[in-house]
C-alpha cells in the first residue's frame, strides 16, 4: 500500500542542520519537475545570502556547544564560504523515506551565478514523484 506521505529527514543527527525547511521543499519541488536525474537551482534560492550572513552568526556564537563544532571546518571562525560549504555536506545527507536523496552534490560556477548541482537517487525520484499527498519533515535539529 502506497503511503499517503513521504518522510524527509537528515542521517545526521549530531550537527545542527543549517539547511532551511523552505529549502528542502524547494529541492523536492524541483526534482518532482525534473525530467532526468539532475537537479540544478542557484546557490541563492537555496541558501539566500542574508541567511548565510545570519547562520555565520548563529555558528560562531555557538562555536563551542557539540552541535555547532563541524569537524570539519578547522578555522576557528567560520566565514560564508564555510556555510555553503556545511549545507553542501548536510545534502548529501537528506533522505526521503530513509534512502539519501542525493548520490552527488557540487556547485558550479559561472560569471554571474553559482549553482547546486544534484544528483538524484533513482528510488527517491520514484518515492517523491509517485502521487503521495504531501510530505513530512522531520529528524530535522
Amino acid at each position: 500500500m502506497l503511503k499517503e506521505f513521504c518522510e524527509i529527514g537528515f542521517t545526521e543527527d549530531n550537527e545542527f542542520i543549517i539547511i532551511p525547511e523552505s529549502s528542502i521543499l524547494l529541492l523536492v519541488q524541483a526534482i518532482r519537475k525534473s525530467n532526468n536525474d539532475l537537479v540544478k537551482e542557484p546557490l541563492e534560492t537555496v541558501l539566500p545570502h542574508e541567511f548565510v550572513q545570519y547562520v555565520v552568526k548563529v555558528i560562531n556564537t555557538n562555536r563551542g556547544h557539540k552541535k555547532f563544532e563541524y569537524n570539519y571546518i578547522k578555522d576557528d571562525i567560520i566565514n560564508e564560504q564555510d556555510v555553503v560549504y556545511v549545507a553542501s555536506r548536510q545534502l548529501t545527507m537528506l533522505t526521503a523515506d530513509n534512502i539519501r536523496c542525493f548520490t552527488e552534490v557540487f556547485i558550479t560556477e559561472s560569471k554571474t551565478m553559482r549553482h547546486f548541482v544534484l544528483k538524484v537517487d533513482p528510488k527517491v525520484q520514484v518515492i517523491i514523484c509517485e502521487g503521495r499527498k504531501g510530505i513530512v519533515i522531520s529528524k530535522y535539529n
